[in-house]
């Protein structure tokens, strides 16, 4: 799909891959945290980085986004996240 972009693409696209979650399993042998790992992909036409981390919630991506391609200037938000399963919730910060 991605390399049918990158070759249909009259200029070169921004290109973003995200899940919306990690893995999720009631097995309470498996550690919580795979909750919280995403699939994230990115493509940038320029190939600059920088601005990326390995740790970078979904909440701030696009906002990188508009940052360097729209010349936006939204701040980057506090990375969180909260866990809503069952009958209570948890929240990392």
């Amino acid at each position: 799909m991605i390399d049918g972009i990158l070759s249909a693409s009259p200029r070169p696209p921004v290109i973003i891959l995200l899940g919306d979650h990690g893995f999720r399993n009631k097995d309470p042998e498996i550690a919580r945290s795979y909750d919280f790992i995403n699939l994230n992909a990115v493509y940038f036409p320029d190939k600059n980085y920088e601005t990326l981390n390995d740790t970078i919630g979904n909440v701030n991506e696009l906002r990188i986004v508009f940052n360097k391609y729209f010349n936006q200037h939204l701040p980057l938000l506090a990375d969180s996240t909260i866990r809503l399963w069952g009958v209570g919730a948890t929240s990392d910060n």
